[in-house]
């Protein structure tokens, strides 16, 4: 079953990000769905977590150096997540210092 999280980065964010378990490899998948192309995987919830927060922040950097701001994937849809309806996720922010 997917599980949607928002999580604040300690630099960028927020960001929405889809976390499922690798019924393949075992652990789990998980992708920032504001950023194209940022996936990263854990054999834990908290690792996957862990490793798209570093990925997310290595993106985010390469972003601003070259192009001077954080293009999201979808621009409209993460400028506020206070209009996401409650059902469109399970837990509504996962933070990990």
């Amino acid at each position: 079953m997917m599980e949607r999280y928002i999580i604040n980065t300690s630099d960028h964010g927020p960001f929405q990000v889809s976390l499922e378990p690798d019924e393949t490899d075992g652990g789990y998948v998980v992708e920032c769905l504001d950023l194209e192309g940022c996936i990263s995987e854990g054999d834990t919830r908290e690792s996957a977590i862990a490793n798209i927060m570093e990925a997310i922040d290595g993106i985010c950097e390469s972003m601003m150096e070259h192009h001077g701001r954080i293009i999201r994937t979808n621009e409209n849809l993460t400028s506020t997540y206070s209009e996401w309806t409650e059902e469109s996720y399970s837990n509504t922010t996962l933070e990990y210092a």
